[in-house]
């Protein structure tokens, strides 16, 4: 009987250790999975950009506008509260940018314009002067036509404007963050963007972390970000 108790002590103290070893590697997994906070993704910041860039086609040229005056580079940023994940894309334009730019390629055109003709503004009588000058595009005009022109922008990819900033925002996906098992959990996408379905809904994605960098792994790409 001595020898029984013996065993079964023997084999409760194994199950006991075995269980304190998962108990302390579960807590390990746990603390070290942690990633609240924000996050920004700079390398897909940067491929928005590349991806904007390439839509103006010839517009930018034929305005006479750089692109690095008129958008900063896309923000994507990654916050995470209280287990629930949201990344979010923010792009900010530069309104007096876009609206002088605008202006100024106005004026050249009609100065070239009445070069071509041998004409300038002088030449003209005092009515027609003044038709050619009220054409001149307004300032605030164009600005409140920008500003539609976001807010269009903004509604076709379920996201927000502001006027005071020029900014353009919208979300990316939401998520559950299981800090056991290292997984972000989608549980909402915004389907107006691009590369993201309604298939991508409950789909798993595990993320390393080390040293403030935090690499989100999807089937087709890793977003790399770091804690701002």
């Amino acid at each position: 009987m001595k020898k029984k108790k013996s065993i079964f002590g023997k084999l409760l103290l194994a199950l006991v250790a075995i269980l304190a070893v998962v108990g302390i590697f579960a807590f390990y997994r746990f603390q070290t999975g942690s990633i609240e906070g924000k996050w920004s993704a700079t390398e897909l910041g940067d491929q928005y950009y590349k991806e904007f860039y390439k839509s103006l086609g010839s517009y930018d040229k034929e305005i006479g506008i750089e692109p690095k005056k008129m958008v900063k580079v896309p923000k994507v940023v990654m916050t995470v509260e209280d287990g629930k994940a949201e990344v979010v894309v923010k792009s900010t334009f530069d309104k007096k940018y876009l609206v002088n730019a605008i202006v100024k390629k106005f004026d050249e055109t009609l100065k070239k314009s009445f070069s071509d003709n041998n004409v300038s503004l002088d030449d003209l009588d005092d009515e027609t002067r003044k038709a050619f000058e009220s054409a001149r595009p307004k300032t605030q005009e164009l600005e409140d036509e920008l500003d539609k022109e976001f807010q269009k922008s903004a509604i076709q990819s379920n996201g927000e404007y502001d006027k005071a900033t020029g900014q353009i925002s919208f979300k990316v996906f939401s998520g559950d963050v299981n800090q056991l098992m290292h997984t972000v959990k989608v549980t909402s996408v915004n389907k107006d963007v691009p590369g993201i379905s309604k298939n991508d809904i409950n789909k798993n994605l595990p993320y390393e972390l080390k040293d403030k960098k935090l690499v989100l792994k999807d089937s087709k790409e890793s977003i790399n970000f770091k804690k701002k």
